[in-house]
């Protein structure tokens, strides 16, 4: 099951590796969206930051996104801009080799790879259920379309697209990344952000840090030692 946490913008929940992978397994036949359910469960982009990136915003030979554009629907129309931060604007790197080899198969059938300018995920054909990559990808209609009826085929708990942030943060964390790195890559403007809302998920394993405290003791004790021996010594 997943994980869950109360915050104060609400429950909020992390799949499992093996849900994530459920997930996506029931959308093969709406490709590339089988993809995209694992590129948000492993990078951890907001919606606004999915429906943005350029074909050379995914730079695959790096093995990382470059977060720079964002769209949002406002008002009935497509707004493009720039993340709202210095620190949302970020480079997240693909740590899961299965999902830059997804990547590099969605990019090389991506029928306008070669333009630099354009979107890399499709949106939808209004009335079916095919892709059109000459539309942005629209979350409401990704949820209503595709992600909320492949969770049920899953038979997964209903979450939000949106807890796909969550489930990576908590897969890095779980991973055992340090929480300012994940910080970083979650465009939080503080780690006390990342602090507020992922701490309960921090390691609690301290063998590490024992060991280290412990050696740490055994140096001050080995320096007293000689400092007590020197103190000792008689004067020429």
């Amino acid at each position: 099951m997943p994980k869950t946490h109360d915050v104060n913008e609400g429950t909020l929940a992390a799949l499992t590796y093996a849900q994530v992978e459920a997930a996506s397994g029931q959308l093969t036949l709406f490709k590339p969206y089988d993809v995209l359910v694992r590129f948000m469960a492993y990078t951890a982009l907001r919606a606004g930051e999915v429906a943005g990136p350029r074909v050379r915003d995914v730079d695959l030979a790096a093995g990382h996104v470059s977060v720079r554009q964002t769209a949002q629907h406002i008002a009935g129309e497509w707004v493009f801009g720039t993340p709202k931060s210095r620190r949302s604007s970020r480079d997240v790197p693909l740590l899961d080799r299965r999902p830059i080899a997804d990547l590099k198969a969605h990019k090389m059938q991506h029928p306008r790879s070669g333009d630099d300018d354009a979107l890399f995920w499709p949106g939808r054909t209004p009335g079916s259920h095919r892709v059109d990559y000459g539309r942005v990808w629209d979350l409401a209609s990704f949820r209503r379309n595709y992600f909320n009826p492949a969770l049920r085929r899953a038979e997964l708990p209903a979450i939000r697209v949106h807890d796909l942030r969550h489930t990576a943060a908590s897969l890095r964390l779980a991973a055992g990344f340090p929480p300012y790195q994940v910080s970083r890559w979650l465009g939080h403007a503080s780690v006390v952000t990342t602090d507020t809302i992922y701490s309960h998920l921090y390691p609690t394993d301290y063998a590490q840090h024992i060991a280290r405290f412990e050696a740490y003791a055994a140096e001050l004790q080995k320096v007293g030692r000689l400092t007590r021996l020197f103190v000792h010594l008689p004067s020429a």
